[in-house]
């Protein structure tokens, strides 16, 4: 889960001989225990949900750089500027900030407030600092949408059949539908990877058969697994966008099996084949 706000400040310093000016952010959360990318991870006031804080500034009218400098992990602030100046010079210190959320846990939906940092901005020999500018989480709100499996566990029939159905590597026996049943809540954008062991014939969508003691397994045949909305082959490992729930409540994943031949030789056997689902909401 990510999200991002920004927010800037406009600051004016009157120069000082042979001090350097440094500007930056400085976080005020708790820190989580992961990171980010090598960015330390602090704790919102949401169970579950964590927050990289990252800032960037320019000077002057020149615009602000392309990227973002983060927290480093085990650091509790970044200096985004340092610059030496001398007397009579009067630089514009432009800040801005941004706030990326991290999941970092179950999640228990909640509004976010607190504060995630404040802009920071001084001088480096002498010590002397500028007031410290909060930044605060206003209006934001945490909701988990996801669906829950009621079918957790699917057995498809596909039947007995004899050699002699088959007539040659791409022939197939008839399609069995069957379905992964959902409760989903509103506008839940259901993902679906499907990972098996392909079958060595490189045919789409084609499962390679379990091995069974002995010489019980079948051999030359596969399961051919296809998503039936659209006829597509399931490409193995790969997750893919399948539908969003509009409403919430029941729904379903839609797939069909059926036997492969996938060599010119077939012989008779035990033809199971196995496959593992995963469901994601993003």
């Amino acid at each position: 889960m990510s999200n991002q706000g920004v927010a800037y400040q406009d600051c004016n310093y009157d120069g000082t001989p042979q001090y350097a000016i440094v500007a930056g952010i400085k976080n005020t959360g708790a820190k989580a225990s992961i990171t980010w990318n090598g960015e330390a991870v602090f704790n919102t006031n949401v169970p579950g949900v964590g927050y990289v804080f990252e800032g960037r500034t320019s000077v002057d009218s020149t615009p602000l750089p392309e990227s973002w400098s983060g927290i480093a992990s085990g650091q509790s602030q970044v200096l985004t500027l340092q610059i030496s100046h001398s007397a009579g010079y009067h630089p514009s210190i432009n800040d801005q900030a941004r706030v990326r959320l991290i999941k970092t846990g179950d999640i228990t939906p909640g509004a976010l407030s607190g504060s995630p940092g404040r802009f920071i901005a001084g001088t480096r020999e002498n010590g002397q600092w500028s007031t410290e500018l909060p930044i605060t989480f206003s209006g934001g709100q945490i909701n988990t949408i996801a669906c829950a499996v009621t079918t957790p566990d699917v057995s498809v029939e596909l039947g007995q059949h004899k050699k002699a159905e088959f007539s040659g590597p791409g022939s197939a026996t008839g399609w069995q539908t069957f379905v992964i049943r959902l409760d989903c809540d509103k506008s839940a954008r259901i993902n679906v990877q499907i990972d098996a062991t392909p079958d060595p014939s490189s045919a789409a969508g084609v499962i390679k058969l379990d091995s069974a003691p002995g010489d019980m397994a079948a051999t030359g045949v596969g399961v051919q697994l296809y998503f039936t909305p659209d006829d597509s082959a399931v490409q193995f490992g790969q997750s893919r966008y399948y539908y969003t729930s509009s409403y919430g409540g029941s729904e379903t994943v839609q797939l069909k099996a059926r036997y492969y031949q996938t060599t010119s030789a077939i012989t008779a056997g035990t033809a199971n084949a196995t496959a593992t689902f995963t469901l994601t909401y993003k």
